[in-house]
């Protein structure tokens, strides 16, 4: 977003109070009043974290940059990427055994960039660009096990938040993070806790850090399935959820952004697919806001894209992960939206509903801003686990929680 956006955004925050009790019935209004007054004190905060990313580099368009960049250095230069030494000649030198034992020691090629195990090198392990968001092989949300057990519905969230319309926001934005930023360790085992009171407040820290963009190791759990499946942590999980739609759908941004239902046009369709299909390709799942050809401004949806194929007849098949649906319906792309390429009509075809067509539609404004603090956070983690690589200014850092969290 545009600085003089963010201005305006901070200035005209005062009618978001009025706004949220127009758009939502009571019960959820009182959430998304708390949340308007966060967004109101965070203005100023987010104008200028805006401007020191502009200013050190650090925005998504300038990391688009940097990642085209490093893949043309290394398609001049491709000794600079991972390469794999020869042990094709059976009898290793003792140059390669030494060679094997700093890989093994150092660059062991956890998560992080591009790199196998067996074939990495030192200069590329936490690469400033898209690449430090590829996760190797945790996948990054095409089946039920990289999703939430709770869904969009009123009975997920009861005894938490009265829903009276939908926290898709919520729920896509941190499905999002965690696929990013949660390190699930199973074969480590669970912590113990001398009561249910310090547990509950040891796995609020965990929640609050991935909503907060920080990388974290979950240990005992295998995927965010099984971790959203325990019964406590699904009630701090609903919580948080319902605070985080309230901070991106009762924003300036959030409401200007659905003020409308109008469908786009072939060139802003086209654009939009471009744009959906590089940032899947760069190891993102974008969050869409969406709304139904010709319902009132004001309603919208949230889903995110896992992957953007071409289709029959100049069309583009969008596939969608929909917190509204059954996790286990996002499989293999089992929901989708088809774009005609030729008018920039837009049908949203989920399972067991009838076809939809698809009024205004829009990258969410969070996503940019996502993005970057994740790279940030996640090449810092990473230089501080490579230290043994990199003569690095981070200091030793663990995914470790503080002892005086429980």
């Amino acid at each position: 977003m545009k600085v003089y956006d963010k201005i305006r955004s901070f200035i005209l925050a005062m009618a978001l109070l009025l706004t949220t009790f127009l758009f939502q019935g009571c019960d959820q209004g009182a959430l998304g009043f708390v949340e308007a007054l966060h967004n109101i004190v965070g203005g100023a905060s987010d104008l200028l974290t805006s401007f020191h990313n502009f200013a050190t580099g650090n925005t998504w368009a300038q990391y688009k940059e940097k990642t085209q960049e490093a893949r043309r250095q290394a398609s001049i230069s491709p000794s600079r990427m991972c390469v794999a030494l020869d042990h094709s000649s059976g009898q290793l030198s003792s140059l390669q055994v030494d060679m094997d034992h700093v890989r093994d020691r150092f660059c062991t090629c956890k998560a992080w960039g591009t790199c196998g195990k067996g074939n990495c090198s030192c200069d590329t392990l936490c690469p400033d660009n898209f690449e430090i968001l590829n996760r190797g092989g945790q996948e990054m949300g095409p089946t039920d096990k990289e999703d939430f057990v709770i869904r969009n519905n009123a009975q997920d969230f009861a005894g938490v938040h009265n829903m009276t319309g939908g926290l898709c926001w919520g729920l896509a934005a941190m499905n999002s993070r965690f696929n990013h930023l949660a390190f699930f360790q199973p074969a480590k085992p669970k912590p113990t806790f001398p009561d249910a009171e310090s547990r509950g407040r040891y796995y609020r820290y965990i929640v609050d850090s991935i909503r907060n963009n920080s990388p974290l190791d979950i240990d005992g759990f295998s995927n965010l399935k099984e971790f959203s499946s325990d019964t406590q942590i699904r009630e701090i999980l609903a919580d948080v959820i319902g605070h985080e739609w309230g901070r991106q759908a009762i924003s300036f941004q959030g409401i200007s952004s659905i003020s409308t239902s109008s469908p786009l046009d072939s060139e802003d369709a086209i654009s939009l697919v471009n744009d959906l299909k590089y940032r899947t390709e760069n190891f993102q799942t974008p969050s869409l806001l969406f709304n139904v050809k010709g319902d009132a401004a004001g309603s919208a949806h949230v889903v995110l894209v896992t992957e953007v194929r071409n289709g029959p007849n100049g069309t583009s098949i969008l596939c969608i992960k929909d917190n509204a649906m059954a996790a286990i319906t996002n499989n293999n792309c089992g929901n989708q939206m088809i774009v005609e390429r030729s008018s920039g009509k837009i049908t949203y075809k989920s399972t067991g509903n009838a076809d939809e067509e698809v009024g205004f539609a829009q990258i969410a404004h969070n996503e940019n801003s996502d993005v970057v603090s994740q790279i940030n956070a996640l090449r810092a983690r990473c230089l501080a686990d490579k230290s043994g690589c990199y003569r690095s200014i981070f200091q030793q850092e663990t995914m470790d929680i503080p002892r005086d969290v429980f």
